[in-house]
């Protein structure tokens, strides 16, 4: 596989269609790279889940806190 867009630009440029394949073959297609911008999306996007995955579980033990205060109450009341 080549990199289309590198073959394309060698070619304007006049390189020869068989130098233009060869060199293109080498070299990588940057379109697969992760960006630093991308990198700080996805940690971005990380942390959001994180934090609301955290309150979540808060919630679960406190409800479940309350849950068990008011057993014991009735119970012991």
């Amino acid at each position: 596989m080549i990199n289309r867009t590198a073959y394309e630009e060698l070619r304007a440029a006049d390189m020869p269609e068989d130098q233009a394949k060869a060199v293109a073959a080498h070299l990588p297609d940057w379109s697969q790279f992760v960006t630093r911008q991308d990198l700080k999306q996805g940690l971005a996007e990380l942390e959001s889940r994180l934090i609301r995955w955290m309150v979540g579980i808060f919630l679960a033990i406190v409800s479940l806190l309350a849950a068990a205060v008011s057993v014991l109450v009735a119970v012991l009341g």
